[in-house]
């Protein structure tokens, strides 16, 4: 899974920079909120962009239940794949 790097020079937001692995920054970064950094856990990073065009691949880090929730919040419940048919 690709990465990037958030770095902060002087422990202040101004000058804050996100780095793909690369090297190349992210441009048009607005705003950077990390989660809790917790001992042997995920850490999450939303990082807020302002440019016109996106693309976005992501790579969704949901428990089931999570899942589960996020549908009945929409009105929606999640059903188990059926078998796939033959076209034949």
């Amino acid at each position: 899974m690709p990465r990037v790097r958030i770095v902060s020079e002087g422990g202040i937001g101004f000058g804050t920079r996100v780095l793909l692995e690369d090297g190349t920054e992210v441009p048009g970064v607005t705003a950077v909120a990390l989660g809790p950094i917790t001992p042997d856990a995920v850490t999450t990073a939303e990082i807020s962009l302002a440019f016109v065009g996106l693309d976005v691949a992501a790579h969704p880090l949901l428990s089931l239940e999570s899942l589960r929730e996020a549908a009945a919040h929409h009105g929606l419940r999640l059903e188990p794949a059926r078998a796939a048919r033959s076209c034949e």
